[in-house]
């Protein structure tokens, strides 16, 4: 699971902190910062698939000094709320991290190029950057005292269906139902051809198939009798109270109780607001070596710290000793489950949607693989109640669209990590297992089901915010079906 991979990095990032005693030798202004913020936002723009606006214009300077700001606030906020301060260890170890794990090892290293190959610069913008958000963000999701009012509301929703006062076999506005079902382990077989979850209709209770092992593993966290009422489970977003309502032969019928914790959005920009003007001081050791694979195995052997000759970095070569022509999930399994189909590449990031509890409100996930780094995309103006929804990538923007009761849909931009709002007005209607191909100007939407199994769609141009349903001859009204775009038709 991703938590225990971040504790133990926590755990080792502390042991960490009292060996850094060195002070280093020089600082960084804010400009500095903001200048090497420029440079390596320029290198991942320079790999983004289908831009069309030059980088001024697509990464403002105002944007460089948020991300710059962003970093500062977070390092601080360790100190204050958290009591780890950021040390020439953790960034060390970050950078070492990255070296080691990186799944596009050509990309980092010219990132690290654009730093002027200063291992002093690549540490305390780079690394600082991904390390202080992924500290931050998981000591927040732990945090007893922010996220005290869902925990009380847990317990005494607990003690609700312990006195019978909540019946867990009737509907609730915190309870999903879910049916488990043990497959057989044959792949193929029809049992692990059920739609996921996020293809199923409102209403519909889930239904996950599940390995031998998977199974066995939920199994033993419900309570050995059906009805009885499970402990409060602290997830990281939300405390769960699991009822086990029926058990046949490989299968599980239940229901899960979620109180959702505090969210992110909700809780950092109150303290970022009220952190001010910040003076963070470098702490990264001048003048330290490189890691071996970021400097081409140039560095002499004092400078290999952590890296075997057999895992020293040739160029030309993929992360982690791939071959071609395989398959190699790497560090991609140490990751919470998903929960959609809808998954982009902007070529730097990978854009995907989990849902981990099982509940149809997908949360986007980036996954950086340069620096082999997960981190939550931003849900501050995100739409709402998505279902089976489809995504394309336009050059600049994700656009997510299809809600099933009404038409809904937003639009993301990775750089900001922030969305934006898309008309409806002649929108196709809400449906579910439709299809969305992009043109190269148009996103085409078709077919789905929306009490119908419907073959009508629409076409969305970004650049005018503007939606103009589809003509001509469709065949019959599909649903779960596939689509591409050849250039000149979608099929």
């Amino acid at each position: 699971m991703r938590v225990g991979y971040c504790f133990t990095q926590l755990a080792m990032l502390a042991a960490l902190a009292p060996c850094s005693g060195q002070v280093a030798a020089r600082d960084l202004s804010f400009e500095d910062r903001v200048k090497a913020q420029e440079a390596t936002e320029r290198v991942y723009y320079s790999h983004q698939v289908g831009v069309t606006r030059p980088f001024e214009e697509a990464v403002p300077r105002s944007l460089l000094e948020q991300k710059v700001r962003t970093y500062l606030k977070q390092s601080v906020a360790l100190e204050r709320f958290w009591n780890t301060p950021v040390t020439a260890a953790m960034l060390r170890a970050e950078l070492e991290r990255m070296a080691r794990e990186t799944r596009m090892p050509d990309r980092l290293r010219e990132i690290v190029a654009a730093l002027g190959n200063d291992s002093f610069l690549v540490q305390e913008s780079l690394a600082r950057q991904v390390l202080v958000d992924r500290l931050a963000r998981n000591f927040f999701a732990y945090d007893a005292a922010i996220h005290a009012g869902p925990g009380r509301e847990a317990a005494t929703l607990r003690q609700d269906l312990l006195h019978g006062a909540v019946d867990p076999f009737a509907p609730h506005p915190d309870r999903t139902v879910e049916t488990l079902v043990r497959s057989a382990g044959v792949e193929g077989t029809g049992d692990d051809m059920v739609p996921s979850e996020a293809d199923s209709p409102p209403g519909a209770e889930i239904r996950r198939v599940l390995s031998p092992e998977e199974y066995a593993r939920e199994r033993r966290r419900l309570l050995a009798r059906a009805g009885e009422v499970g402990d409060v489970l602290e997830e990281r977003e939300a405390f769960v109270i699991p009822v086990l309502l029926e058990e046949r032969e490989d299968e599980l019928r239940v229901a899960r109780f979620r109180l959702a914790k505090v969210e992110w959005e909700a809780w950092w920009p109150h303290v970022e607001r009220r952190m001010g003007s910040l003076a963070v001081p470098a702490v990264a050791q001048e003048g330290g070596p490189m890691p071996a694979r970021l400097d081409g195995g140039r560095a002499g052997s004092g400078d290999r710290e952590g890296i075997s000759a057999s895992e020293e970095f040739v160029p030309g070569e993929a992360a982690s000793g791939c071959v071609p022509d395989t398959w190699d999930n790497g560090s991609l399994d140490d990751f919470a489950e998903p929960g959609g189909r809808p998954i982009v590449w902007t070529g730097s990031l990978v854009i995907v949607w989990t849902d981990p509890f099982a509940t149809r409100v997908l949360t986007p996930w980036r996954y950086d693989p340069a620096t082999d780094t997960w981190s939550r995309a931003s849900t501050a103006g995100a739409p709402q109640g998505m279902i089976s929804f489809t995504a394309v990538w336009t050059g600049a923007e994700v656009i997510v669209w299809g809600r099933y009761y009404t038409a809904g849909g937003g639009r993301y931009d990775p750089i900001a990590d922030a969305w934006r709002p898309m008309s409806t007005t002649n929108a196709p209607s809400g449906r579910w297992g439709h299809t969305a191909v992009w043109t190269g100007s148009q996103m085409i939407v078709w077919g789905g089901y929306d009490g119908l199994y419907t073959n009508t769609g629409g076409r969305y141009d970004p650049g005018t915010d503007t939606w103009t349903p589809t003509a001509g001859s469709p065949p019959e009204g599909m649903i779960f079906h596939t689509a591409v775009w050849t250039g000149k038709y979608m099929v």
